[in-house]
């Protein structure tokens, strides 16, 4: 499943951020078999052996041999070939572009020069490769386009594997059975754009199936969005994949509200997404690493009040799924000490997915992409619905010295504000 261009500890750093996003890691383990992974959780004793008391990585070079063997890949990155072997989308000719192309001469004076640090290469921010046989451009945007073509033929194809999207139900997270009689079924919204990719309409197969090898010179997911809108204004085609006959009356038959919004998460997929898995890990890897500087920083595995703190965050963190059950068309907002306790329990998939349902009949997502804007009006709605329920403050300091404080505080008896 992790066969990318990383070392093994950068591995378990992504495996790791994937678990952070608890309903795209479901469905990517259920499209891609791996529901025995989803259901193990990391393995902290495996990983307990391998780093020690300085946090260093160390392995056995058995574990080295077999990690090279498995994946043919070298276990130093360094070591790795510095170009991505890969077919081009449109012709099929093997192409080998490279990882980067930034580069920096040894003897480079900076004055007055502007360094290229995005570059044009597969790993970079802006990527160019164009096919010198069919003369297509190579760019993050035809990759997003490329893997809705693959994932459509293996729904379409003997595979009849769900688009990414359709697995888990929109509302609730959950990969809920399908109930009813075989006519219910037929139209459950979260079906819906399965449905419609296999229902054998021309211009689907045309427009989009084959929009890569017949359609623009250069497709963009805009022109998949375009198409796919297209055809869900056919009233008539609509009805007849989901399965309504045709009456006087009829004939003004709109799609439900819920399958647009399942269309919508199908196609959330593919935006700035050219990534086999339903997010972009990159991305995600980078957010979650300023979230682990952070935690260095506030360095609790040191502090003598270590596991006060603890105890008393894990007390927040239940009153805070509390908060979510209790006032589900609100977006709750954690504190530091509270996502902590979040990012943990996500890495118990099995665990997880039975607490949150119990308490909030919903698997609860983790969303670390909100706006700024709307984050700070969540968070304030948070913190006055957390002090109108629990009579506390919701917000507070925890470095060391403010830690320390509310510990001798708790022990004599006194308050935060006697202090």
């Amino acid at each position: 499943m992790f066969t990318s261009r990383l070392t093994p500890s950068d591995v378990l750093m992504v495996w790791h951020t994937h678990m952070l996003n608890p309903r795209a890691y479901l469905e990517d383990s259920i499209l891609y078999g791996f529901r025995h992974l989803w259901a193990s959780g990391m393995p902290w004793e495996l990983v307990h052996r391998v780093i020690d008391t300085n946090f260093s990585y160390n392995v056995s070079d058995e574990t080295k041999a077999q990690w090279v063997a498995k994946t043919g890949r070298a276990w130093e990155n360094a070591d790795d070939p510095l170009v991505k072997d890969m077919s081009c989308p449109r012709c099929g000719t093997h192409l080998q572009v490279p990882w980067t192309t930034c580069s920096r001469p040894e003897d480079i004076k900076w004055e007055g020069v502007t360094p290229d640090l995005i570059g044009n290469g597969y790993g970079d921010g802006n990527l160019q490769y164009a096919c010198a046989n069919c003369g297509i451009m190579i760019c993050k945007e035809l990759l997003c386009v490329s893997k809705f073509v693959a994932d459509a033929r293996c729904l379409i194809g003997p595979d009849n594997r769900p688009m990414p999207g359709t697995v888990l139900d929109p509302l609730t997270g959950r990969p809920e059975p399908l109930t009813g009689n075989s006519s219910q079924k037929l139209r459950q919204p979260r079906t819906f754009p399965n449905r419609l990719l296999k229902s054998g309409c021309n211009s689907i197969r045309t427009k989009i199936v084959d929009l890569i090898t017949s359609g623009p010179a250069q497709p963009t997911m805009q022109h998949v969005r375009a198409e796919i809108e297209k055809i869900v204004a056919d009233r008539n085609l609509v009805r007849t994949v989901d399965g309504v006959a045709w009456a006087p009356g009829t004939n003004k038959y709109r799609l439900p509200p819920k399958s647009r919004v399942c269309v919508r998460k199908m196609m959330s997929r593919y935006w700035d997404n050219f990534s086999p898995f339903a997010l972009d890990l990159c991305a995600a890897v980078m957010r979650q690493g300023i979230f682990a500087e952070k935690m260095a920083k506030l360095d609790w595995l040191h502090s003598p009040t270590a596991r006060a703190t603890m105890d008393r965050l894990l007390i927040k963190y239940d009153r805070f799924i509390t908060l979510m059950a209790e006032n589900p068309k609100h977006v709750a907002v954690p504190t530091l000490d509270i996502d902590l306790a979040w990012h943990t329990s996500q890495l118990s998939p099995v665990s997880y997915y039975d607490a949150t349902v119990a308490k909030t009949s919903r698997f609860i997502d983790h969303d670390d992409k909100i706006d700024e804007d709307a984050l700070s009006t969540h968070f304030e709605w948070t913190s006055k619905a957390y002090q109108d329920k629990y009579g506390e403050v919701y917000s507070e300091c925890t470095c060391w010295y403010c830690e320390g404080l509310s510990l001798s505080a708790a022990h004599d008896g006194n308050t935060s504000e006697d202090i």
